[in-house]
């Protein structure tokens, strides 16, 4: 995945809400960087801080959470052009309770929190 392509992927979804200028697109695109998560890899694994917030780019992530059986619930599929990460665990620095593995190969256009902060 060519990362000028997967940041232009990214300011293109966000036009298509809200219009950006050309020095607002650089300056999102300078605050996100492609990560390949590979096969069964997590972006987020519970237990742990989540410390990015994520634009899937490329491939398909499970996002699950274990109960107390140990069995998985998934919540949801996220494809090309969703957003994953854990909200509370990002700002508030508690661990999170969800899980986010890619089912395939997969790319994500990740900001952590001082980027986030900045925008």
């Amino acid at each position: 995945m060519n990362e000028e392509i997967a940041k232009k992927q990214l300011t293109d979804y966000i036009n298509q809400k809200v219009e950006l200028t050309t020095e607002e697109q650089q300056i999102i695109a300078d605050a996100y960087q492609l990560k390949k998560i590979n096969r069964k890899d997590f972006f987020i694994k519970e237990g742990t801080l989540c410390k990015y917030q994520g634009f899937v780019v490329g491939g398909t992530f499970r996002v699950f959470y274990t109960d107390r059986k140990t069995l998985e619930h998934v919540l949801y599929f996220a494809f090309k052009d969703w957003w994953i990460g854990d909200i509370a665990s990002f700002y508030d620095d508690n661990p999170t309770n969800l899980n986010a593995q890619a089912m395939e190969d997969s790319w994500i256009l990740a900001i952590g929190r001082e980027e986030t902060e900045e925008l």
